[in-house]
């Protein structure tokens, strides 16, 4: 299954929708983004543990599990789109470290690829 043919309309919306984001996710559930994000995260994250975030956007479930354990997680972002990858700043300012090994990773990545 999978999208196939339609990957590319896909990765054409979200970068449209890159300086809306937040607030596209915050109307598709009705407000409850946040609330939603932390219930999928209580109980399941544990100090140590190492997290892939694939379809990242701009790392807001990312924040919320390094929240929910008080930053004690490996996290790696990814995602398709180095502008969300870029937009992670703004949740991660307090650990630019954090930022900075995200932006490589997608480096890596996008390097591999050619």
């Amino acid at each position: 299954m999978g999208l196939g043919s339609y990957w590319g309309e896909v990765l054409d919306v979200l970068q449209e929708i890159i300086p809306v984001y937040d607030k596209v996710n915050s109307y598709i559930s009705l407000g409850k983004d946040s609330e939603h994000r932390s219930r999928a995260m209580k109980g399941k994250i544990q100090n140590g543990d190492k997290i892939l975030d694939a379809g990242s956007g701009f790392g807001n479930m990312s924040k919320t599990a390094l929240d929910a354990v008080n930053g004690e997680v490996e996290i790696m972002l990814y995602d398709p789109l180095l502008p969300m990858i870029k937009n992670t700043d703004r949740l991660f300012q307090k650990n630019r470290k954090q930022h900075a090994e995200c932006l490589n990773m997608y480096r890596l990545r996008a390097n591999s690829l050619t």
